[in-house]
């Protein structure tokens, strides 16, 4: 609730992100032996910030689905989200594949990720090779 005494829309971080990839994985994962996990707790967010999270969610998780196992390697991808200390969050999406060549990190994906976690007030890191690890910090609140 605003002080203006208006209401502002809350989503369900678990509900959603679980949701999400629910959706998106199947389609990307096909018959591949690769598993999709999430590890999402319980956490009421801002409408508008559960939605910059969806979406870098959503870009992270194709970008692992799509690039991390060629050639029907198995893997795993893990998309978890939660309290990371007393005041931010962390959005943390991992795989098990190939990693990053090294001209990818400059890509559209990854400036939209970025952007994002901009938005968000938050800064996000790559770490690899052995997979890739995206790590997404945030605050808890919005930035002002």
């Amino acid at each position: 609730m605003k002080g203006d005494g208006s209401t502002t829309a809350v989503v369900n971080a678990r509900a959603f992100l679980e949701g999400l990839c629910a959706e998106i994985g199947p389609a990307l994962i096909g018959l591949r032996p690769v598993v999709l996990r999430t590890l999402i707790e319980e956490i009421d967010l801002e409408a508008g910030r559960a939605v910059s999270l969806g979406l870098a969610v959503n870009e992270l998780v194709q970008n692992a689905l799509k690039y991390a196992f060629p050639d029907e390697t198995a893997g795993s991808v893990s998309v978890r989200f939660g309290r990371s200390g007393a005041a931010t969050f962390t959005l943390e999406v991992t795989d098990d594949g190939v990693g990053l060549p090294s001209d990818q990190k400059a890509g559209t994906g990854t400036r939209l990720v970025r952007a994002l976690a901009q938005q968000l007030g938050g800064t996000v890191t790559w770490h690899g090779p052995s997979g890739t690890r995206v790590e997404l910090v945030m605050p808890e609140q919005a930035p002002t």
